[in-house]
């Protein structure tokens, strides 16, 4: 999945690539830390994680079918080793404190570019939408 270079547009079907995948990398880890997590806060922020990125993603694809760009039901190759590697980590909650602080900074780059530039007049109310959800996580995740 191509990753966006600073002053290059990202067309339409980049960023409901780029966000369906970073999407299911959230779910998908969050969910993971319900069932490995010791941790009381993190299995808190992994639901609240899955709850919210379950919506976001529903709107995305939403949104993204009206102009025939469809999400993807399954992860870049590198977030799909990200979440390899997470299912595999001898310190889980590290790795995925670390990987979620990774993955919504991205999407918050992407989000926030996409919402003040974006070329689908459909999908910059999507990114607009996403951005604070993506920043009030990012929030939450300092407290960790």
């Amino acid at each position: 999945m191509p990753r966006p270079i600073p002053g290059v547009p990202v067309t339409p079907a980049d960023y409901v690539a780029q966000t369906s995948s970073m999407e299911l990398f959230l779910i998908g880890a969050s969910e993971l830390a319900l069932r490995k997590s010791t941790n009381a806060r993190t299995r808190e922020f992994a639901q609240i994680e899955i709850t919210a990125h379950k919506g976001t993603s529903a709107q995305l694809s939403l949104e993204g079918r009206r102009l025939n760009l469809l999400p993807s039901a399954t992860l870049s190759p590198h977030h799909q080793a990200m979440l390899n590697a997470l299912e595999q980590a001898t310190d889980f909650d590290a790795l995925y404190h670390l990987d979620e602080l990774n993955v919504h900074q991205e999407a918050e780059a992407l989000h926030s570019r996409y919402a003040a530039g974006g070329s689908s007049p459909t999908l910059r109310p999507v990114a607009a939408v996403i951005l604070p959800i993506m920043q009030r996580h990012l929030r939450m995740l300092k407290y960790l």
